[in-house]
């Protein structure tokens, strides 16, 4: 993990944490400074007609992280 997010930082892409099952998982992840992320912490696979609801709730899941990274 740390050597992907060491080469992210150095290269204009955008690294995505898949798999984040815990909400330690995803604290590890804050303190290294991942910003995207997906898994079963925040929701199983969704129907295509759910996805819009599930983007209106990842946008408070986004805040979230974005704000646990200022403090």
């Amino acid at each position: 993990m740390m050597i992907c997010m060491r080469w992210g930082s150095k290269h204009p892409t955008t690294l995505v944490a898949e798999g984040i099952e815990s909400e330690s998982q995803m604290n590890v992840l804050i303190e290294q400074g991942c910003t995207i992320g997906q898994g079963y912490l925040f929701s199983k696979p969704v129907a295509p007609g759910d996805f819009e609801e599930l983007m209106k709730i990842s946008d408070l899941v986004a805040d979230k992280m974005e704000q646990s990274n200022l403090n």
